[in-house]
């Protein structure tokens, strides 16, 4: 058992001097004051640098400065687009083993919004009455396999009544 004078005496001896495993103690040097010099040449290595702003929070007056300072101007990236990263090209692509809905996606993506029946020819609807029907009914990633019909059309030509 140690006596409360020698764990005095280690207390005493350690006062002022770093641990062996600094790296594993967060905060190590919290607390501790800085000469004049040292501070100074701390402040001049950031000079030039961008300062650390995490978790700063901005008051109404800077949000609203920094709001009509950006009024009209466009994120860097609007129009932009990553022809290596899109289509066929993307690591997710599944080809013609894709889902219903993104299938459905693609489509509206490559051929549009319709916004006319093909059969009964349509046109005062309002745009979630449009639909596009698949021709061959297989689903495959094929432009001209596809027909637009309003959601009436699409419903008989899924039941075989009518014949696109």
């Amino acid at each position: 058992m140690i006596s409360e004078k020698t764990k005095l005496k280690m207390s005493l001896a350690k006062k002022g001097k770093m641990p062996k495993n600094i790296s594993l103690i967060a905060g190590w040097n919290k607390g501790l004051k800085m000469s004049e010099e040292t501070r100074n040449k701390m402040s001049m290595a950031k000079l030039g640098k961008p300062g650390n702003a995490r978790g700063h929070k901005f008051t109404s007056r800077q949000l609203k400065r920094l709001s009509k300072a950006h009024l009209g101007q466009r994120a860097w990236n609007t129009g932009l687009k990553q022809p290596q990263m899109s289509g066929e090209n993307h690591f997710a692509w599944k080809g013609d083993k894709v889902g219903y809905f993104a299938l459905h996606s693609w489509v509206r993506r490559i051929l549009g919004t319709p916004m006319k029946c093909e059969f009964c020819e349509r046109e005062n609807l309002s745009r979630r009455s449009y639909h596009w029907a698949n021709k061959s009914r297989d689903y495959n990633r094929d432009k001209s396999d596809w027909i637009r019909l309003c959601a009436k059309c699409h419903k008989a030509y899924d039941r075989n009544l009518i014949i696109a």
